[in-house]
């Protein structure tokens, strides 16, 4: 089963809630966001389908005691939108495995990658690339990372390039 085709708000929309939610189709987005997940409370959220954004990005926001997990690969390519937003609480992960599962990054004018006041889980928030600006130079804002967590359950980022080494940890 493929989720697309959505032309007003997001493909996938998830508000409140404390159950476990997992989704294995794959998404697609050409205006609104592929992903929009706020106010949780609890409960854990898996995207386990790959997912195609070159509309307004994944945003995810006051899910307090919830975790999100990505885990299909993420193709978010969004333009002046910002891409990959985490803001207000929660936990979230997303894997890949570099060669049938990648997540990668662009935008021209957005923010790539901002995750402030929520955690990155054990598992990490694992991408081969992320970037922001373009070659004639548009202004895009690259990485944030703001109160990520720092106990023994949480990750870090990693960027991990084409090679079988990381680009970059941290």
């Amino acid at each position: 089963g493929a989720i697309s085709g959505i032309t007003g708000g997001a493909a996938v929309t998830i508000s409140g809630g404390t159950g476990t939610i997992t989704i294995g189709h794959s998404i697609t987005s050409t205006t609104g966001r592929s992903v929009d997940v706020q106010n949780r409370t609890a409960g854990t959220v898996t995207f386990s389908g790959p997912i195609d954004d070159t509309g307004a990005g994944v945003l995810l926001s006051a899910n307090t005691g919830s975790t999100i997990t990505f885990s299909g690969g993420m193709v978010l390519s969004t333009g002046n939108n910002d891409a990959f937003t985490a803001t207000g609480g929660g936990m979230v992960i997303a894997t890949q495995n570099n060669t049938t599962i990648v997540n990668t990054i662009a935008t021209a004018a957005g923010r790539a990658l901002r995750v402030a006041n929520t955690e990155i889980g054990v598992a990490g928030l694992t991408f081969r690339s992320i970037s922001a600006g373009t070659p004639s130079f548009t202004t895009g804002n690259g990485i944030e990372l703001d109160n990520t967590g720092v106990g023994l359950n949480n990750g870090g980022l990693t960027v991990t390039g084409n090679g079988p080494t990381p680009a970059f940890t941290g």
